[in-house]
């Protein structure tokens, strides 16, 4: 169950932001990955997203859909709502999933190439998505390193349980993340005996002091590579690591993180083998798409994982189920 310390926030309506999106775009599938697996941090139907969002201190969800070429979201926060806050949220989703980016020329190529045109048929239009802060997607990064979807699910509802909140907007609930600043005092001890993370509570505290010190809005405004860089001055970080965040967070169309799971997956798809080194996939992605080998590899991976999605879509029409964990 869910423990009875968790926070629980109640958040009212307070704006509606209508943001064009810019065609070729794919609603569901860029606002909801197949391959994801579930945080309890959104939720999707086929024709609505809820999602929660940290505004520094501030709790934030948003109900979006679509109206004619335009992600229209319903805002609900707790405290005060800015202009300033406007703004930001307004700039967090339009890079979080890429609303305005041009992926027309992408789209043709994809919709040519043998390997891929099945996936372009079936995804046309979706984008990167990256609704976590770079602090958010180094954690989920950080979970998902050499281990099993099963484990990396059963550490982050730990996590949220813990340390997350639930916000209550009228009539649904989601979990929301913790901050950096939150996690300043939780030490490696504490991660071990409550989260069960083994090896990686030696690194998410040091993931809160990197992310404290250095203010996402700087970072988030720099080159894939410089990124890279600085999250990599992180002890623990490498190059995998860093790829992920900076692909995601910056929305790095070329860049190709490629573990164990999706090398296989992608020697099928590219090559017709079993499995290949991950040097041969990346040549071979690079050529068929210079520019944009992340993008295609992420078309081919959703649509392997389309008949078979990690968090089902739902009916969010009827009472909403509260989140919990579905560990002791």
């Amino acid at each position: 169950m869910t423990p009875s310390h968790t926070r629980r926030v109640r958040l009212r309506k307070v704006d509606v932001l209508r943001l064009t999106a810019r065609a070729p775009f794919n609603f569901r599938l860029t606002t909801w990955k197949p391959s994801h697996f579930a945080t309890g941090l959104e939720s999707h139907s086929k024709t609505v997203t809820r999602r929660s969002f940290r505004l520094g201190n501030s709790f934030v969800a948003v109900e979006m859909s679509m109206e004619t070429r335009a992600l229209v979201a319903s805002v609900y926060a707790n405290g005060q709502w800015t202009d300033d806050m406007r703004l930001r949220l307004g700039q967090r989703l339009q890079r979080a999933y890429g609303l305005s980016e041009d992926i027309s020329e992408f789209a043709r190529l994809a919709a040519k190439v043998p390997a891929t045109k099945e996936a372009a048929r079936q995804l046309h239009g979706m984008r990167i998505s990256c609704p976590e802060s770079l602090f958010e997607i180094s954690v989920l990064s950080l979970l998902l390193q050499n281990t099993t979807i099963g484990r990396s699910t059963q550490m982050m509802e730990l996590l949220l349980n813990h340390y997350g909140a639930i916000v209550q907007a009228p009539g649904w609930s989601l979990r929301a993340f913790f901050s950096p600043d939150e996690m300043l005092g939780v030490s490696e001890a504490d991660l071990r005996s409550i989260c069960r993370m083994g090896y990686r509570a030696k690194y998410l505290p040091r993931f809160a002091e990197f992310f404290s010190a250095n203010p996402e809005e700087a970072l988030a405004e720099t080159t894939p590579a410089a990124l890279r860089a600085a999250v990599e001055q992180i002890k623990g970080v490498g190059p995998y690591t860093s790829n992920v965040i900076a692909s995601h967070a910056l929305r790095d169309p070329d860049a190709l993180p490629i573990d164990v799971w999706n090398r296989r997956l992608l020697a099928r798809a590219l090559l017709g083998v079993p499995d290949a080194a991950a040097s041969r996939i990346q040549r071979r992605l690079s050529r068929l798409f210079p520019g944009t080998a992340g993008l295609a590899a992420l078309y081919l991976i959703e649509a392997e994982y389309l008949s078979k999605p990690l968090d089902p879509l739902k009916d969010l029409s009827g009472p909403p189920a509260r989140p919990r964990s579905r560990t002791p």
